[in-house]
């Protein structure tokens, strides 16, 4: 990997001094020019050894992939850097310990700033880089990188070249401290991060501190690892909550909002991903259900994560893992405002299954979303819902065949795209099959942007007339979504639910009134 020419020869000058030990320092001096300069991915299987005995590397593309956007940063051609990745995947050894030891063997004169939640996380860490600076190995391939003696402590320590590595959590100071690489991991607790108090004094120090100790922004860089915990973190707070584009059913893993660097690495990919690598040129393409290291996490160890039996539950789940939070009340639909029945309702006076189609009929990143919806006096009741990756033949059996078993007054279909042939072969067929009683949405409704329509139909669930049936699986993902809509990732149960309200309701509130049946007990808030 080319590299920035080191500044090894600091010391070259007492070489001349009479009376200096000079065969001993020319020695060190040719021994550190001739050192091999290792990538940084091979830095970190070398030395991991020394940071973890006795625990073999799982060695995976994503981790040279951090790699490379950390030599990016080493060589000046990236300042601000946003890495979202799961825990127990390497974060914090390739990040926080591997490369500020590595980029001392090029550059020992730069001063490097820590910061993490809490001080024994930030000493955990400067201990691990510390071993891997006094350890044989280092000494041998970079002799002339020394610590000071006389400056040595677990929190902080400075080498012969005048380069430091100090501490500076969350909650201490940093007064006269400073550097020209500052390195952020986990500023939040993730135990904690629920609490307001605990966000606002994580972000504080941040603004009001870290930032502040940077010796020169020209040639300075900040690099911030970590889990994402919602969407008033660390991340969305520099990026506000900057999602990337799709683009032909697919995403590019790393985007620059606001100025800073962002890459996303999930614990298993949604939506189809292209990664390239900024070194080397390589590309890695993520496809939709690849995990991102099954050795580390199977399905069956998210899936397990995702339904709460670990404390974590679906909703730090999409943040933590899938590193796309959602905000905790709702950022539109707010999760309290809906209702449960625990039973169908009694009085059905229209009932529809309405369907929000992918755009391409050979499209597999995005979903194909069917939400059954019964209208009754005292408002709508979601109560099923189908959500599929197919192909247009396959969707129109699964249309069909859902309309069959579970049948409706009508089939509403998003009128666009594949909604559009959807609707003529299925009211039209021309393989003998009975006609289905399907529509196209109105026409105008289709015309306004998603939060548009949303926005119109949003004061519906406000007003407590949108019920869920308890019970199915379905039920906590779409309210998942609903509640981080507009910002999430994926909104067609969105859409899908908002034009069959806006079917069924109207865009005109008309004042809720209480149903016999709720006082019965059938219907429970």
């Amino acid at each position: 990997m080319p590299a920035a020419e080191p500044d090894l020869l600091r010391e070259a000058p007492a070489l001349a001094a009479p009376g200096s030990p000079a065969p001993d320092m020319l020695a060190r001096v040719a021994r550190s020019l001739l050192a091999e300069r290792l990538p940084l991915a091979d830095f970190v299987r070398q030395s991991w050894p020394i940071v973890e005995p006795g625990t073999a590397l799982l060695g995976n593309w994503h981790v040279d992939l951090i790699c490379e956007y950390l030599e990016a940063v080493h060589l000046g051609q990236i300042r601000q850097l946003i890495i979202n990745m799961p825990p127990r995947f390497g974060k914090s050894s390739l990040v926080t310990i591997a490369f500020p030891c590595w980029e001392w063997t090029a550059d020992p004169t730069l001063r490097f700033m820590f910061a993490s939640y809490a001080q024994n996380l930030c000493t955990k860490h400067s201990l691990d880089r510390r071993r891997v600076l006094q350890s044989d190995w280092y000494a041998k391939q970079w002799p002339l990188v020394r610590l000071a003696k006389d400056e040595n402590l677990k929190s902080r320590f400075q080498n012969t070249a005048t380069g430091h590595m100090i501490t500076a959590p969350v909650g201490g100071t940093a007064t006269g401290l400073g550097g020209r690489r500052l390195i952020i991991d986990d500023l939040m607790n993730p135990k904690k991060s629920e609490s307001l108090v605990e966000r606002e004094t994580a972000l504080l120090h941040y603004k009001n501190t870290l930032v502040t100790r940077l010796d020169d922004a020209a040639t300075s860089a900040t690099i911030a690892v970590e889990q994402r915990l919602g969407n008033h973190d660390l991340t969305g707070t520099l990026t506000r909550q900057h999602h990337p584009p799709v683009k032909d059913d697919e995403q590019a893993g790393a985007h620059v909002v606001n100025g800073w660097t962002k890459l996303v690495v999930p614990i298993e990919a949604n939506i189809r991903t292209r990664y390239t690598f900024p070194r080397s040129g390589r590309e890695k393409v993520f496809e939709v259900g690849e995990l991102l290291d099954a050795r580390r996490k199977s399905k069956a160890d998210i899936a397990e994560m995702l339904s709460g039996q670990t404390g974590m539950g679906t909703r730090m789940g999409a943040a933590q893992l899938f590193q796309s939070p959602q905000d905790t009340e709702g950022l539109r639909f707010k999760r309290d405002w809906w209702k449960y029945l625990k039973l169908q309702p009694l009085e059905v006076t229209r009932s529809i299954w309405v369907w929000d189609t992918a755009t391409k009929k050979n499209e597999k990143a995005a979903w194909s979303v069917g939400i059954k919806i019964l209208r009754f006096p005292g408002g709508v009741c979601f109560t099923d819902l189908v959500r599929q990756r197919v192909e247009f033949p396959a969707l129109k059996r699964l249309v069909r065949n859902n309309f069959l078993s579970d049948p409706a007054d009508l089939i509403l279909v998003e009128d666009r795209s594949s909604g559009q042939q959807l609707i003529q072969e299925l009211a039209r067929p021309d393989d003998g099959s009975a006609p289905l009683p399907i529509i196209g949405t109105d026409e105008a409704f289709n015309k306004m942007e998603k939060e548009q329509r949303a926005a119109l139909v949003e004061v519906h669930w406000e007003a407590g007339r949108v019920y869920i049936l308890e019970g199915g699986a379905w039920v906590e993902p779409m309210i998942v979504e609903y509640a981080e809509f507009p910002d999430g990732q994926f909104k067609d149960r969105v859409d899908a639910g908002v034009h069959g309200v806006h079917y069924l309701l109207g865009q005109n509130l008309v004042e809720p009134h209480t149903e016999p049946y709720e006082e019965a007990g059938d219907l429970t808030a």
